[in-house]
């Protein structure tokens, strides 16, 4: 497993929730807010909301915050940055001057509302699609990088560089239109040079009001229709620019909507969001489908149901020492075609008595296999009858191995699995093998709550027969019987017992699995009564779900850090990965400011808390609802 890997498979939890908290802003809609003023024809957007007050509040008021963002660790990252920007330009800083704007200023081009938008645009437009991004720093800085873009400009824009600068006036307010040269080569015959031909990536900018807003096509424009297309981006220009009371705001009000239950709650904040319009996105899509593609992309839309999906929404909020990530799908019943399967067999989390309170994560997967390969059998076939042989090939050859349908071994499964994860002991870990495969295994094991363990008892059987060629060896432990994989990068096993299908890998997973279930812990020893669990249940309110996990992010961050550690200090060490070039002094240089970033034993006990994330169907969509506690500082 090559380091990537390796330490992908460690970070799971928390590098999706240190890269969230790293990069927040907060939601304080501000005065000159875009978000309100996009068109009806936003297909979709995202934006960011920058807040100082929050960065303070959130370095106050949480460990992760205090220790993410302390001083010490701001500067160490500052001057790794610096570092390797530095490659781009013989003095960064002197280049930076040139502009008057100073490296420890750049964050506040974010400080306000940052945003980007996808508009629709007719046949009849020059273009399919214009892209709209704007900042909202403020007047003062907003003028200052408009002035650095003059500046820059007036510099690279000449004969030479063939960019195109114009100063046009657009809704009264000054704007440049920035025409800047593609070159697309051609081969017209195997024997001839390739002949180039120049487009322009047609941009319009505009500052008004403490803002920067561009506009551009969604492609490049030959220069006889660069006129036209210039008036088309101006006259999207104009309305973005219009106050937010004379628009619709139909794309706000739909993000609002389609939202639900991620609405903000009491003392939380909004820093991320992204809207989508699924359904004028697929209508605007259909225009640009090949007429005699037509039929068979309307089946394919059909049989998914896509024409019923309203609009999806993603939203990260901030609040009292918790950090919530929702996102939404509008989706309402009726749902036809595949998307019948959706929301059966909903179910609360119940965990096993043999669950360990010593779990990393608890996952519980609440479906039935059996009706959904039913539905999605006939719902293909009803849509693509061609499709039969193929259906029937795959059943008659299981039918044949197995002497059952694949309908049956799927029901047989029953429709309750859980998955637990225990502590990655990282302690005995040759660094030597770190690119090895099996140098990092998560100890995890997925259990089926069976429904006919004697119909898996005879597929293990027949499994018996592949065992030797993949390096499986039998085994009967514990009351279980099935088969060992331990071939060196691999270790683990597939074995059945007491109503139960066990999938387990990593060193003595197998065996720490089948001695909870045949002695289930007791008290705070199990995970049920554990106070992870409860508090999970105080963040959130348990509810029937598809799936839900319950993790220990603090165990995870410590996990991570301890790898992250490890591998960085035998990368260092590595006299062969560095020399005397200048990339390598700037990888040694990075490798050196990540150690350092890393928090220590003390910094690292308790940075986070628990982390509960749960899918739910219902008569309205999709919601994938994400909670993480951040523990006070100490």
């Amino acid at each position: 497993m090559d380091r990537i890997r390796t330490l992908l498979a460690v970070l799971r939890h928390s590098l999706a929730v240190c890269l969230s908290i790293a990069t927040a802003v907060c939601w304080a809609d501000p005065p000159n807010s875009l978000w309100d003023s996009l068109p009806d024809t936003t297909l979709g957007a995202a934006r960011v909301l920058g807040n100082e007050q929050l960065i303070t509040r959130f370095r106050e008021e949480t460990k992760f915050g205090a220790v993410l963002f302390s001083s010490e660790r701001t500067e160490t990252l500052a001057e790794a940055i610096r570092t390797f920007l530095s490659q781009y330009a013989e003095d960064l800083n002197d280049k930076l001057d040139q502009y008057e704007i100073e490296l420890t200023e750049l964050p506040a081009i974010f400080a306000g509302e940052s945003g980007v938008a996808l508009l629709a645009a007719d046949q009849s437009a020059p273009d399919s699609s214009c892209v709209a991004i704007w900042l909202n720093p403020g007047p003062e800085m907003s003028q200052r990088l408009w002035d650095a873009l003059e500046l820059w400009l007036d510099e690279n824009a000449d004969d030479e560089s063939e960019i195109q600068v114009i100063e046009v006036e657009v809704g009264g307010a000054r704007a440049l239109n920035i025409q800047w040269p593609t070159y697309e080569y051609i081969f017209e015959d195997d024997d001839e040079e390739a002949q180039f031909e120049l487009n322009y990536q047609n941009w319009l900018l505009v500052q008004q009001e403490g803002r920067l807003i561009a506009v551009t096509g969604n492609s490049a424009c030959e220069p006889e229709s660069v006129d036209d297309h210039t008036q088309w981006l101006s006259d999207i220009l104009v309305d973005l620019l219009q106050p937010v009371a004379t628009m619709s705001g139909r794309f706000a009000q739909m993000a609002r909507i389609a939202g639900g239950e991620s609405a903000l709650g009491q003392d939380e904040d909004l820093f991320f969001e992204v809207a989508g319009d699924i359904g004028q996105l697929v209508e605007w899509s259909r225009e640009f489908v090949p007429e005699e593609e037509i039929p068979e992309v309307n089946k394919a839309l059909q049989l998914f149901d896509v024409d019923s999906i309203r609009s999806m929404v993603m939203r990260i909020t901030l609040g009292e020492q918790i950090m919530r990530t929702f996102v939404t799908v509008d989706w309402p019943e009726p749902r036809s075609g595949i998307p019948k399967i959706l929301g059966q067999n909903q179910a609360p989390i119940a965990p096993p008595a043999w669950i360990p309170a010593s779990v990393v994560s608890y996952s519980q997967f609440n479906f039935d296999l059996a009706n959904a390969y039913r539905t999605i059998h006939q719902e293909i076939l009803a849509a693509f009858p061609e499709a039969a042989p193929g259906f029937q090939m795959a059943e008659d050859q299981t039918r044949a191995v197995t002497k059952h349908t694949i309908e049956e071994i799927l029901a047989s499964l029953g429709q309750t699995a859980y998955s637990i994860q225990l502590p990655l002991d990282l302690t005995n870990l040759d660094v030597e093998l770190i690119d090895d495969e099996s140098a990092v295994q998560e100890p995890t094991a997925l259990v089926w709550q069976l429904k006919d363990e004697a119909l898996w008892k005879d597929l293990m059987r027949i499994l018996g027969g592949f065992a030797p060629m993949m390096n499986m060896e039998p085994t009967d432990e514990q009351g279980f019987t099935g088969f060992r994989l331990n071939n060196g990068l691999i270790q683990g096993g597939i074995v059945i017992g007491r109503g139960q299908l066990v999938f387990a890998v990593g060193e003595e997973m197998l065996e720490t699995v089948l001695v909870k279930i045949n002695n289930p812990p007791r008290g705070t020893a199990a995970f049920r009564n554990s106070e992870l669990f409860e508090q999970a249940g105080r963040l959130t309110e348990f509810r029937p779900v598809t799936t839900i996990e319950v993790s220990d992010g603090n165990r995870v961050f410590k996990t991570a850090r301890d790898a992250l550690l490890m591998m960085s200090t035998q990368f260092a060490a590595d006299e062969e990965v560095f020399d005397d070039s200048e990339d390598s002094e700037m990888s040694e240089t990075f490798v050196d400011a990540l150690i350092t970033l890393l928090p220590d034993d003390d910094e690292v006990e308790n940075i986070l808390g628990v982390v509960v994330t749960e899918l739910l169907v219902d008569e309205r969509g999709l919601t994938l609802h994400s909670i993480n506690e951040l523990p006070p500082p100490e």
